[in-house]
């Protein structure tokens, strides 16, 4: 898992721009919520939106209480997408 949160620390820091927006994954559970958090320290962030239905997110985001914090609620249009789903929107961004 190191490279998932490697990967953005070392891209938000070799761009110069106003901001970076890191879409992370919705792995929240467990592991995935310690992800988050490294993340997080990692990039350095100044203002995290999260996207979440209820409360979901209130684990994630305790720790940083002393950062800005955005909350939203997802898109009426979003919906879950199956792995296969996921896959090819991922094959289709790549080729193009």
């Amino acid at each position: 898992m190191l490279p998932l949160v490697i990967g953005p620390a070392r891209l938000a820091s070799a761009v110069d721009v106003r901001f970076v927006i890191i879409d992370a994954t919705g792995f929240i559970e467990g592991a995935g919520r310690i992800l988050k958090g490294y993340k997080i320290d990692a990039v350095r962030s100044d203002l995290i939106v999260a996207i979440e239905k209820q409360e979901e997110l209130e684990s994630v985001l305790r720790p940083y209480r002393t950062h800005r914090t955005i909350r939203i609620r997802p898109s009426p249009k979003a919906r879950p997408r199956d792995r296969f789903e996921r896959d090819q929107a991922r094959e289709k961004a790549f080729a193009t």
